[in-house]
């Protein structure tokens, strides 16, 4: 076999190994985002100072997240706040967790806190 022939077929080769490097690389990538998707979504839930039972806001709230979680699969945490001045607290504890593809915030009175964290 003449040397260019040989030159040749390592150069395409080399690209081949490469090449088959990079495509495993990029399956791996893949089959671990498909596995993120797969895995069951979580939401948080703060309801507002009134809690569970006040036959209102924070019920069908609760209500809608319960449900959720039995038609879409979803996983999902709550906290019924003693306080307004609780809110801040949970919406950053919640945010900062990273666990949460939607935090759901019950109540007018949750606004500012929730501008305040939203900004950070």
């Amino acid at each position: 076999m003449a040397k260019t022939t040989y030159d040749t077929l390592k150069a395409e080769n080399d690209k081949a190994k490469a090449d088959l490097t990079k495509a495993q690389t990029d399956l791996k990538a893949a089959q671990a985002e498909i596995q993120s998707l797969k895995a069951p979504k979580k939401v948080g839930l703060i309801l507002a100072t009134g809690g569970l039972g006040d036959k209102s806001f924070n019920d069908i709230s609760y209500a809608g997240v319960q449900k959720a979680k039995e038609e879409l699969g979803i996983l999902f945490d709550y906290v019924e706040p003693k306080a307004i001045a609780e809110y801040e607290g949970y919406q950053r504890d919640f945010a900062k967790s990273k666990q949460y593809i939607l935090i759901i915030c019950i109540g007018f009175d949750q606004a500012d806190p929730l501008t305040k964290i939203a900004g950070e």
